[in-house]
């Protein structure tokens, strides 16, 4: 399920099984056909790993030395989003082993506040299952919705706690788009409270 395909910063969250990367692999190659731009995916170690490594290189890549400040890589991202270019941003650093959400990263804060450019949530979940489906000859269901674009409230001068604070931002418009099993660390954050309370209330006004 696709819905609003939009320019500039993409997280990825719910990173359930190695299988989420194609799928956002599929979603970033059909953004470059409609709406004629390069999407560029900010990587880490899957370099090494085969096939992986081939595909996300197909789609344009800044691969990033996790576990430190590779300040070549922030550079090189700052870069392609200054000149008007789209970078996919998994928030979490990594795939969770748990099938639920982990806790973000200040990283795509940091590039939004830097770069003063929106942000466009993305969710995937049920690649988790998709292994154990073939297995029974099952056909999976694996979902990717993509919401609407947003924009921090930064001045581009944002470190520390605030960076935290826009992280949790960024991560509870994610979980709102998820259902409720996946929603993991930020399942009971009082931030995600009040987007699920607006959304409800926006969906009753819509009916009236």
């Amino acid at each position: 399920k696709l819905s609003g395909l939009d320019v500039s910063l993409i997280p990825i969250a719910a990173f359930t099984a190695a299988l989420a990367i194609g799928v956002c692999c599929g979603v970033w190659v059909r953004t470059n056909e409609v709406l004629g731009a390069n999407p560029r995916y900010f990587a880490d170690k899957w370099r090494a790993v085969p096939f992986f490594g081939w595909l996300i290189e197909m789609i344009g890549v800044i691969w990033v030395n996790r576990g430190s400040a590779d300040l070549d890589a922030i550079k090189a991202a700052l870069a392609v989003l200054r000149g008007g270019g789209r970078l996919g941003v998994a928030p979490e650093g990594t795939r969770s082993h748990t099938g639920t959400m982990m806790a973000g990263k200040p990283g795509l804060a940091y590039l939004a506040d830097r770069a003063k450019v929106p942000i466009v949530p993305m969710a995937i979940w049920g690649t988790e299952s998709v292994s154990s489906n073939w297995k029974r000859l099952r056909r999976p269901r694996v979902y990717c919705v993509i919401g609407a674009p947003f924009w921090l409230p930064v001045d581009g001068r944002a470190k520390g706690t605030r960076l935290d604070e826009l992280t949790d931002m960024i991560m509870c418009r994610i979980a709102a788009m998820l259902p409720p099993e996946y929603r993991g660390v930020y399942a009971d954050h009082p931030l995600l409270s009040e987007m699920l309370k607006e959304g409800q209330a926006a969906n009753a006004g819509g009916e009236v």
